[in-house]
């Protein structure tokens, strides 16, 4: 198996992972049609960003991959660390730095009749 889908699986295994602990406490917030949260402001890894990426290809939506450019140059929710680094910060028990919320508040490109386009491959 190649690095990217050796990665790819590892991460679809986390996600089962934490699906499977907030369905055991009756928590899911999402729903079909609910789409309140969708909106631009959201923090990916790259691999998360690579799988989305792949899931437009899939689905055919090349108009929603030529959006990325509009999107990414927007007023969006920027991390001011990694994935990684926030990890690191909770080892070491260091706080991580405050976050700025972006003004942008459209909501995701990805939605359509409040239904997301690319689900199962979302960050």
């Amino acid at each position: 198996m190649a690095l990217m889908e050796e990665k790819l699986a590892l991460l679809s295994t986390i996600e089962r992972v934490f699906e499977d602990f907030i369905l055991s406490r009756n928590r899911l917030a999402c729903k079909p049609g609910c789409a309140v949260c969708c909106t631009r402001h959201l923090a990916g890894t790259t691999l998360e960003a690579y799988r989305l990426l792949q899931g437009l290809r899939t689905i055919g939506r090349q108009d929603l991959i030529d959006l990325l450019p509009e999107i990414t140059a927007s007023d969006i929710f920027r991390p001011r660390i990694t994935t990684n680094g926030l990890a690191m910060a909770c080892m070491t028990q260091h706080e991580p730095p405050e976050e700025t919320p972006g003004t942008d508040d459209r909501p995701c490109p990805f939605l359509e009749n409040n239904l997301c386009l690319v689900y199962d491959q979302r960050p």
